[in-house]
């Protein structure tokens, strides 16, 4: 099993006992769609984070195109409604660590080392929400 891979089981586990307890398992939430990208090219294979003031956060993996939609729990899309802060990192697809990031995730990586995460406020329902990240 890769660590991509586990890590996704782990999430998707930690919701589900969240939402065991929880009654109905649906939470507010707004759906946000989007694209990172360094330099104004799209960056693959990143997961993406918004972290609300209070609550858990959502994440999502980035397709080739570096598309993102983003998950809140196992069984729905979306973000806490509020303000938020963005991040995103890289982890290796393989247990071993044997596929390195591109230099275009080593960026991406290197940015959010320098800087604090992007602050947002989403209220609503986003389906082209950028992540434009500069060099």
């Amino acid at each position: 099993m890769n660590t991509l891979f586990r890590i996704r089981w782990a999430i998707a586990l930690v919701a589900l006992i969240a939402t065991a307890g929880c009654g109905g398992g649906k939470y507010d939430v707004v759906p946000v769609e989007g694209v990172l990208t360094y330099e104004g090219q799209p960056v693959p294979q990143m997961i993406v984070s918004f972290k609300p003031d209070g609550g858990r956060a959502s994440e999502a993996t980035t397709d080739e195109n570096g598309k993102f939609r983003m998950r809140y729990s196992i069984d729905q899309y979306g973000i806490k409604p509020g303000p938020q802060e963005i991040s995103a990192y890289w982890v290796s697809p393989t247990d071993d660590g044997s596929v390195p990031p591109t230099e275009l995730q080593k960026n991406v990586v290197k940015y959010f080392k320098k800087h604090p995460p992007i602050k947002v406020t989403i209220e609503q329902s986003q389906k082209n929400f950028e992540i434009k990240l500069p060099k």
